[in-house]
């Protein structure tokens, strides 16, 4: 916040990335937010390295508004995962954006999160959402092993492991899908 200018209760998030290797280092954490500045929505980009290291620059606007204030989301996680394991050791956590996707539960497990628990769903699809819909991915990852590139930065590509890959919408987002509950 003191890095951007922006007033804090206007912060929105439109993409997160933390990735944790097996030994509990942060191999990589990105973070796209915008805010209030002066009265002007700007956007941002914020990336910590491995060596601890962040930077912090101005991105492009994005057309959408995003999800709501990070605490909000990160707050709803914590209470879903109270063994903090989504925090640690070789989990990552992506905030994307798509449409035209159809889930089905039975080949990916889809969850709303909503009240601090998650709620099984059993099909999900943005194919008719008039905007792209913002979710979160949560999968438990083997190691780190390629670099990718992107217009936000670069950072380390992951290889999923079978089995421990979820995808969680918030009530919000969920409402711009026809979906149906598990």
């Amino acid at each position: 916040m003191e890095a951007t200018g922006i007033e804090e209760e206007s912060g929105m998030m439109s993409g997160f990335d933390r990735i944790m290797g097996g030994d509990g280092r942060v191999v990589l954490l990105n973070l796209c937010f915008s805010g209030e500045v002066d009265g002007e929505r700007r956007h941002f980009n914020a990336c910590l390295d491995p060596q601890g290291v962040v930077t912090v620059r101005p991105i492009a606007e994005h057309s959408l508004l995003s999800l709501p204030h990070p605490d909000k989301v990160f707050s709803d996680l914590e209470v879903i995962d109270p063994g903090a394991s989504f925090w640690e050791n070789n989990w990552t956590i992506h905030l994307r954006e798509i449409q035209n996707v159809n889930y089905d539960h039975a080949s990916i497990p889809v969850y709303l999160m909503e009240n601090g628990t998650l709620v099984p769903l059993d099909r999900v699809s943005t194919v008719s959402a008039g905007s792209p819909v913002f979710y979160l991915s949560i999968c438990k990852v083997a190691t780190p092993d390629v670099v990718v590139t992107t217009e936000h930065g670069s950072g380390a590509g992951i290889q999923s492991r079978g089995g421990e890959y979820i995808v969680i919408f918030t009530p919000g987002e969920l409402k711009k899908t026809s979906y149906t509950r598990a």
